[in-house]
C-alpha cells in the first residue's frame, strides 16, 4: 500500500480523533503566521526537524473528550491513511472539538500533508502536536497551529515521537470546507512524502483525493499518471469536485475517462486554471485520470476529490466517519 508521493511505507499505526471551538480572545486581524508554508528542504540523512510555529494569542486548552458529531476510528496494522474534518467534502459544522491520534510503534515517525485546507481565519484551526496533546500531556510539543483558506503546501512531521496528536477546532459561526490530509508512518523518513514522481494509482474508498505530481509543490517535466477509481457498489457512480488546478494551458492537462482505462470515453478534458467547486460526473462506478505535462512552465497542479455515489442518491453523501482505509 502506498502513500500519495511516497515510495514504501513501513510498520503500525494507530490514529483517533478530537476538534474545539470558540473564537480567542481578542483576535488580531490579518493573516495568521502559523499558516502551510512551501516545501521544506528535505535533507538526505535523518528525518527533517518539525518547526513549531507559534500564534500571536493564546489557543483555548484542549478538552478531555471529542464533541459530538466528531469522528473517531483506530487504524492497526497499517503503514497510512487519511484524515479530514467531519461532514467531508460539505462544510465542517460550528462549535465542533476533535482530535485525531496517529501512531505508531516505538521509534517510527509520523509525516503528514494537507491535499485541502479551508477555514475561517483566526477562529477555527487545526494543531498538530509532536506526541500527545495537551489534553493528556502538559508539556505537548506543538508543531503548527493553521487556519484560514490556504491551498496545502506543507509536509509536516514528528521528530521527538511516534505519534501525531490533531486538535480541530471550530466556532459557531461562518463554517467552511475543512481540511484533507494524508500520513505515513515510517521508521526513518528521509524523503519527502509528496515526491515520488506519480502518486498512488488505484484507489478503491468511497471518498478520496487525487493529486498531481509533487503535490503540493509544483509538478514535474514530462509527467505521464494515471489514476484509476472503482467503487466498491456496482450501481453507483463517481463525483470529481475540483479543490484546486492550474497547470499549464493546453500543454499539461488532465484527462477524464467514463471507464476503466483511456480506451473509454472522454468524459471531460482539464488544463490551464479551473474554478474551485467545478464538478463532473461518470455515468458508472470506473473512472481513470491521465495527467499529462510537457516539460517546460510547471505549475501548481491539482488537488480532486472524488466521492462515490449510490445510483438512488443524487447529492454527495456527508461522511459521518473516518474509515481505516488508505488512498
Amino acid at each position: 500500500m502506498k502513500f500519495p508521493g511516497c515510495g514504501t511505507l513501513f510498520p503500525l499505526l494507530l490514529v483517533l480523533v478530537h476538534f474545539a471551538s470558540g473564537h480567542p480572545a481578542n483576535p488580531q486581524k490579518g493573516v495568521l503566521p502559523a499558516k502551510p508554508q512551501g516545501l521544506p528542504d528535505i535533507k538526505p540523512e535523518g528525518v527533517l526537524p518539525a518547526k513549531p510555529q507559534a500564534v500571536p494569542y493564546e489557543v483555548p486548552i484542549l478538552k478531555p473528550r471529542s464533541s459530538d458529531g466528531c469522528p473517531a476510528v483506530v487504524w492497526e496494522n497499517e503503514t497510512a491513511g487519511h484524515i479530514y474534518s467531519p461532514n467531508y467534502p460539505n462544510s465542517y459544522p460550528p462549535s465542533a472539538d476533535c482530535y485525531y491520534k496517529i501512531q505508531g510503534i516505538i521509534g517510527s515517525k509520523v509525516a503528514l500533508v494537507f491535499y485541502v485546507f479551508e477555514m475561517e481565519l483566526k477562529f477555527d484551526f487545526v494543531t498538530l502536536y509532536d506526541g500527545d496533546g495537551p489534553d493528556e500531556d502538559p508539556d505537548a510539543v506543538e508543531i503548527v497551529t493553521l487556519t484560514g483558506n490556504n491551498t496545502a503546501n506543507s509536509v509536516y512531521r514528528t521528530n521527538q515521537s511516534s505519534t501525531m496528536t490533531i486538535h480541530f477546532s471550530s466556532d459557531e459561526y461562518d463554517n467552511e470546507l475543512g481540511f484533507f490530509a494524508n500520513f505515513i508512518i515510517a521508521n526513518d523518513i528521509r524523503e519527502d512524502p509528496t515526491g515520488v514522481f506519480c502518486p498512488n494509482n488505484l484507489y478503491k474508498d468511497d471518498l478520496g483525493v487525487i493529486v498531481s505530481p509533487h503535490y503540493p509543490g509544483q509538478y514535474p517535466g514530462d509527467a505521464d499518471c494515471g489514476y484509476s477509481i472503482e467503487a466498491k457498489d456496482q450501481n453507483s457512480y463517481i463525483v470529481f469536485t475540483i479543490n484546486s488546478f492550474v497547470t499549464e494551458g493546453q500543454y499539461d492537462y488532465l484527462n477524464i475517462y467514463d471507464g476503466r482505462d483511456n480506451s473509454s470515453s472522454l468524459l471531460i478534458q482539464l488544463t490551464g486554471s479551473i474554478f474551485e467547486g467545478a464538478s463532473y460526473t461518470t455515468s458508472g462506478p470506473y473512472a481513470y485520470a491521465r495527467f499529462v505535462s510537457d516539460t517546460y512552465n510547471n505549475e501548481a497542479g491539482f488537488s480532486i476529490t472524488y466521492q462515490t455515489m449510490p445510483r438512488d442518491v443524487t447529492t454527495p453523501i456527508v461522511p459521518i466517519q473516518i474509515f481505516n482505509k488508505v488512498l
